[in-house]
């Protein structure tokens, strides 16, 4: 799918995805599945249950297709207008426990989500918890800033 031949590597992932039986290497092909299909193919609305598909059944999330899962799906969901369904995926991350880049991630995807969905002092408390946490990258820090 970087190569952006976007057809070809939705037919290529989706063999793989019937012949794969490990869980965890499905769960990678299904995020690039749907990444093809919202970048190549210009389908969120087709990625979407690919995304949800990587978070189903899960109280708690901790691997990186599962943070991007969750941030892409978030994103569409809200894109669609459904918000509330966008912040409940939120509640498989340990805001509390997690660290690093991800928390930083799942705080900026969550504080867009609650922009989007009209919750502008929520979501101003968040970006502000990033761009004053010293321990988050730069990038984030920015991010945070020029969302504020």
């Amino acid at each position: 799918y970087l190569t952006k031949s976007g057809k070809a590597a939705d037919a290529d992932l989706r063999t793989a995805l019937d012949f794969t039986p490990d869980e965890r290497a499905r769960l990678g092909i299904r995020t690039m599945l749907a990444q093809n299909r919202e970048s190549n193919l210009n389908d969120p609305a087709g990625a979407l249950p690919l995304y949800l598909a990587n978070l189903a059944g899960k109280s708690r999330i901790g691997g990186a297709d599962e943070f991007r899962s969750l941030e892409r799906a978030a994103a569409i969901l809200a894109g669609q207008g459904k918000f509330d369904e966008a912040l409940a995926l939120f509640d498989v991350v340990d805001f509390d426990k997690q660290t690093g880049f991800w928390l930083h991630e799942m705080l900026l995807a969550k504080a867009a989500t609650l922009k989007a969905a009209g919750q502008k002092d929520e979501a101003a408390k968040l970006f502000s918890q990033v761009q004053e946490d010293k321990t988050a990258s730069e990038a984030h820090q920015k991010r945070a800033r020029e969302a504020l």
